[in-house]
């Protein structure tokens, strides 16, 4: 009898134990996730909606010992982390996400911005393709393309960073048919060029850049009549520029101040301060829009007859808006452009409001061959023109052919035109440039 007990009791035990593994085993698979409407109605989620990422993280990681391979969960806790600069930590909670589901789009594409913070270009650009295949026409596959551009960039130099300096050197011949822009254009002359320019990053990562800067250019007249009209400029400046996302959409802002100074023929001619602000986006993987603002404070060393009219010294106004748009991995593109100009001038001859509206391409041809050009209507009103209103059109084109030579040196050919047609006689010109120069950068 207490052998029939004991089988009894076992055979209890192995039947209790299989009708538990038969329930476990028929439980839903949603038993181990957390459902969507419970994810965005928890602490976690709404802290994280309302940028509180550490308090987040501790609410998310009390989530993730109930539900501890749940793909929505890891990601927030990999994405709190992402906000919070630990790249690391992102990188280990989006990997072990991947582990569980690895076709989620939006898994794929934060892995590899993470990874892109991290340096790991090679492993990034994976990551971003991985996003495109498996979620296409997603969100995140839309990102993930707009991140390529910039993943492909840091391959192709190599995947480490830029050296912190940079040297530009530009040298060249123009013929310009109108030197004095005079409304007779009789002020034909041939002048050389030279332009240097450098830079250096005093602070260069994928989040912060801060470079100052400076040029110096120089031109001088063949023609002996017009060398009045030879000119040395100097420019030097600081640029801040941050890097950040905007919907998940990379996005740069830029702010920056450049001291100016021109001498004509000799003598001084006018020194400027500028402020400049600017931001660009790509808002799809090939095109580029970009807004800026400039505020200068210009100083003329020659206020004319009477600076209460005459002078151009004050504040100038400068707004625009500019789209590009990309083809062929970025080997042609189009682009659009409009500026607004208001100048506060000291002197009320000067006093003026412009509108231009630009239009131009660059296409890369057979044999390397870079061809450029542009086209621009603009309308400029001077409403205080000596008692009157001052209206000029103009029209101007421009296009240009250069080749790399060898590495570093570029040829060029360029030519401009302009036509400026005023209601104020002897004030309308017409001007044509050409020219011949070659460019080094090192």
């Amino acid at each position: 009898m207490a052998g029939r007990a004991s089988s009894s009791v076992r055979l209890a035990r192995l039947v209790a134990a299989a009708a538990l593994i038969a329930l476990v085993a028929a439980s839903p698979a949603s038993a181990a996730t957390i459902g969507a409407d419970e994810f965005i109605a928890s602490p976690a989620a709404q802290a994280y909606k309302q940028g509180n990422y550490a308090e987040a993280l501790r609410e998310l990681e009390a989530l993730l010992l109930r539900f501890p391979d749940d793909p929505t969960v890891l990601r927030y806790i990999g994405m709190a982390n992402f906000k919070l600069g630990r790249f690391d930590d992102a990188a280990r909670s989006f990997e072990r996400g991947i582990g569980v589901d690895p076709d989620r789009g939006a898994l794929r594409y934060w892995l590899g911005a993470t990874y892109y913070e991290l340096r790991r270009y090679e492993d990034a650009r994976e990551q971003f393709r991985e996003s495109i295949t498996r979620a296409p026409g997603s969100t995140y596959a839309a990102n993930a393309e707009r991140f390529l551009a910039a993943v492909e960039q840091k391959i192709a130099g190599g995947g480490a960073a830029a050296r912190p300096w940079s040297v530009g050197l530009m040298a060249g011949l123009h013929y310009d048919d109108n030197v004095s822009l005079a409304p007779s254009g009789d002020t034909d002359s041939l002048r050389f060029f030279e332009q240097a320019g450098a830079g250096y990053a005093l602070v260069d990562r994928d989040d912060w850049k801060v470079t100052v800067e400076g040029t110096v250019y120089l031109s001088q007249h063949t023609d002996a009549a017009v060398d009045d009209f030879d000119l040395r400029s100097y420019e030097a400046g600081l640029a801040v520029a941050r890097v950040v996302r905007l919907g998940g959409m990379p996005a740069e802002l830029g702010v920056g101040y450049a001291y100016g100074l021109v001498e004509q023929g000799g003598d001084r001619f006018s020194q400027s301060h500028g402020i400049a602000l600017s931001a660009e986006a790509n808002p799809t993987a090939d095109s580029v829009t970009r807004l800026s603002y400039a505020l200068s404070i210009d100083a003329f060393d020659n206020d004319g007859f009477n600076a209460g009219i005459a002078s151009r010294d004050g504040l100038y106004h400068t707004a625009a808006l500019a789209q590009y748009v990309f083809f062929d991995r970025r080997r042609h593109y189009l682009w659009a452009a409009y500026e607004f100009e208001h100048a506060a001038a000291d002197g009320s001859n000067f006093d003026a409001n412009g509108h231009t509206g630009t239009v131009g391409f660059s296409a890369t041809l057979p044999f390397e061959l870079n061809l450029h050009g542009s086209f621009e209507y603009a309308e400029v009103d001077y409403p205080h023109f000596q008692g009157r209103n001052r209206r000029t059109d103009r029209i101007a084109a421009s296009g240009g052919l250069g080749r790399a030579l060898w590495d570093g040196l570029k040829a060029a050919l360029s030519y401009s035109f302009a036509d400026e047609d005023s209601n104020v006689p002897g004030l309308s010109t017409k001007r044509h440039v050409a020219g011949l120069f070659f460019t080094y950068d090192f």
